[in-house]
């Protein structure tokens, strides 16, 4: 409310005061009490509902704070899941190119293993004898 607007409390003063000028202009004394009853039960709706608006925005406040606070911790949560994304799509890039290299090796391999006129290397190379037959085989 404006300075203009605000209500001030009777004192002891001015209702002494504006009795004598009721009297004066010849309204009743009950009439001058009434009006700053009146200004005061106003001046108390007024600090009431101060006090309600108050409560309002302090709850108010603290909601918007209470959402800010998840709003960051959802944001710190979400980098952390694109980081290990990002992470895990290096990795699986990286196996997808080692197992396509061993494939191809592997394909190289059997391809040369195949040749009639090629020598079994993993079997040399373990010391099998060529036409030798071995217990596990």
């Amino acid at each position: 409310m404006s300075e203009a607007g605000k209500v001030s409390l009777p004192t002891p003063e001015r209702s002494r005061r504006d009795k004598e000028e009721n009297f004066k202009v010849g309204s009743p004394w009950w009439f001058t009490i009434e009006k700053a009853d009146i200004a005061y039960l106003f001046h108390l709706l007024e600090e009431s509902q101060i006090k309600e608006l108050q409560e309002g925005n302090r709850s108010a406040c603290e909601s918007r704070d209470m959402a800010f606070r998840s709003r960051d911790e959802a944001i710190v949560i979400s980098n952390q899941h694109y980081k290990q994304a990002f992470f895990l799509n290096e990795v699986l890039i990286e196996a997808q190119q080692t197992i396509a290299r061993h494939e191809t090796a592997l394909n190289e391999i059997i391809a040369y293993s195949t040749d009639e006129n090629t020598v079994d290397i993993a079997g040399v190379s373990m010391g099998y004898v060529e036409g030798e037959k071995t217990d596990g085989m």
